[in-house]
């Protein structure tokens, strides 16, 4: 039996988007889908997450911090697929309920403490 996430989360995102690579689990915070969800809105293209859930191995392989918000489904990492991170860093800084922090190829967002 074939499991799949393929589930509409919300307007622009399935599930599947946040499920940890290679093993398909998935835990993710509403505050985050409703949140990049509105990013997407504001910036008028689509957006890819890169990272979205992991596990305590995936978090440790991937070089995630032992307290990272991915291992409760609370943060994303978004690739830019339209032109620069620019634009679409702008439109995360207007999200109060998202912290972001940019990186050279991509932005790590995450659920605002005063939100979780």
């Amino acid at each position: 039996m074939t499991l799949t996430n393929r589930w509409p989360l919300a307007r622009h995102f399935l599930l599947s988007e946040f499920e940890e690579p290679g093993t398909h689990l998935v835990m993710v915070h509403p505050v985050l889908v409703q949140a990049l969800d509105e990013l997407r809105e504001k910036y008028g293209h689509p957006i890819r997450i890169s990272s979205g859930y992991r596990g305590a191995q995936h978090n440790a392989d991937v070089g995630g911090v032992p307290n990272s918000l991915h291992l409760i489904g609370a943060a994303a990492d978004l690739i830019e697929t339209f032109g620069t991170l620019d634009l679409l860093y702008e439109c995360t800084k207007q999200l109060p309920q998202l912290l972001v922090i940019r990186e050279v190829d991509h932005l790590h967002v995450e659920v605002a403490a005063n939100w979780l």
